[in-house]
C-alpha cells in the first residue's frame, strides 16, 4: 500500500468522520492504519541505516557553478591518475606475459602432468580468494571460475603471469600512489580473476548460491572488446 494511498484513504475518513462529529473515531483509525502499513511495509527498517550517521547531518549552502567547476576539476583528476595507473599496470602485464615460458608436458619423456597440477593446486589453494583464511594477506588473490578446469595449461599460465613479482610490486605501487583506489583486478580468457589486494569471495546466500562468475562474460570486460583481447583490466 502506497502512502498516497494511506492519505487517500484518511482523507475519505476524515470526511466520514467530520460529519459525524467523531474525532475519537477518526484518532483511533488513523493510529490503526498507520500501525498496520508500518507492520505490512517494515518501512522502519529503511531508517535505520541512517541512525548512525544523523548526528553527522549538516545543511549548507552551495553555489552551483562553484560546486559544479569543482566536481568537475576532481573528476578530470581522478581520470587521468586512473588512467595512468592503469597504463602502467598494463605495461608491467604485458612484460610479464612476454616472457613467460608456457609449460609444455610434451618435453618430458615421462608425462609430468600430475607432478605440474599438485604443485599448482597448492600455490592456488594458498591464493584463493573463496578461501577465508586467504583474505588476510596484503598482496594479490586469485578466483578461477567454476567451469574452468584448475590445472588447464591455460590456466596455470594466466595465474603464474598475473602473479608475477612486477604485476604484484606495480599494484602494490598504484595502491600506495592513491589510496582511494580500493581495488585493481585482472581478467582473462581462461577464467583466472587476480584482484589486489585479495579480499574474502562472499557467496551470499551461501546454501543456494552457486558462483558462476566468469571475467569474460562481466558487462567491463565484454565492453572493452572493441578489438580481439585475451585479457582486461579493471581498477576500481
Amino acid at each position: 500500500m502506497s502512502l498516497w494511498l494511506i492519505a487517500r484513504v484518511l482523507l475519505v475518513a476524515r470526511r466520514f468522520v467530520a460529519r459525524t462529529e467523531d474525532s475519537h473515531l477518526l484518532d483511533t483509525f488513523s493510529t490503526m492504519l498507520i500501525s498496520r502499513f508500518e507492520e505490512q511495509s517494515r518501512a522502519k527498517l529503511l531508517d535505520e541505516p541512517f541512525e548512525d550517521i544523523k548526528a553527522n547531518v549538516r545543511v549548507q549552502s552551495e553555489y552551483p557553478k562553484e560546486a559544479l567547476d569543482s566536481a568537475k576539476s576532481k573528476l578530470e583528476q581522478l581520470f587521468a591518475d586512473r588512467t595512468k595507473a592503469l597504463q602502467k599496470l598494463t605495461r608491467t602485464a604485458e612484460g610479464s606475459a612476454r616472457f613467460y615460458t608456457t609449460y609444455d608436458d610434451s618435453q618430458f619423456s615421462i608425462p609430468q602432468d600430475e607432478s605440474v597440477c599438485a604443485k599448482f593446486e597448492q600455490l592456488l589453494n594458498n591464493s584463493d580468494v573463496r578461501e577465508a583464511s586467504n583474505s588476510a594477506a596484503r598482496t594479490s588473490g586469485v578466483h578461477v571460475n567454476i567451469e574452468s578446469y584448475r590445472c588447464d595449461p591455460k590456466v596455470i599460465r594466466d595465474f603464474s603471469w598475473t602473479g608475477a613479482e612486477s604485476v604484484e610490486k606495480t599494484m602494490a605501487e598504484n595502491k600506495r600512489e592513491d589510496e582511494t583506489m580500493r581495488h585493481q583486478f585482472i581478467g582473462t580468457y581462461s577464467g583466472v580473476t587476480r584482484m589486489y589486494p585479495r579480499r574474502y569471495w562472499r557467496i551470499e546466500p551461501a546454501p543456494i548460491t552457486i558462483d558462476l562468475f566468469d571475467p569474460k562474460f562481466r558487462p567491463w570486460f565484454v565492453n572493452a572488446e572493441s578489438a580481439p583481447k585475451d585479457i582486461v583490466f579493471l581498477i576500481d
